[in-house]
């Protein structure tokens, strides 16, 4: 019986160690195959950045992709555009960004750059840069030591 178990329990390890990494293989990656390439899986089937914005407006959102490392100054943007023009800001990537995901990045803020300006007037980045800035200041101004 003893000498079973010397058996039995690498073998339960090795089994669950398999299952575990299929698992964390599986669901690791968030790119998924479609027509032979690879995209990220919330970019509609043709990739179409201009379509998937009209799609969005049409349904009342108006959100900016964004990618790369955010510090303070972009939160504050994100915070000012959210809060006062109801612009949310979806975080796509990170620092590495391939041209697929960049050109359809870009086709979407376009299309939602022009109708927010269209909106709010052609200043409003300007305006909601000006904003965060102050805010930023303001934050850091009160936080520092005297």
């Amino acid at each position: 019986m003893r000498r079973r178990i010397y058996y039995i329990v690498p073998l339960l390890g090795l089994v669950a160690f398999a299952a575990g990494y299929a698992h964390w293989k599986t669901s690791r990656s968030p790119r998924v195959a479609v027509k032979g390439r690879a995209i990220y899986p919330w970019i509609s089937q043709g990739g179409d950045g201009t379509r998937d914005a009209e799609d969005a407006l049409r349904r009342g959102r108006h959100s900016l992709l964004v990618y790369g490392l955010l510090d303070d100054d972009a939160t504050d943007y994100q915070a000012v555009l959210r809060e006062d023009y109801g612009v949310t800001t979806t975080v796509i990537a990170g620092c590495v960004v391939d041209d697929d995901l960049l050109r359809y990045a870009n086709a979407y803020n376009a299309v939602m750059r022009r109708d927010l300006q269209q909106r709010f007037g052609a200043d409003i980045f300007k305006v909601a840069e000006a904003k965060a800035a102050a805010r930023y200041v303001a934050r850091h101004h009160a936080a520092a030591p005297e």
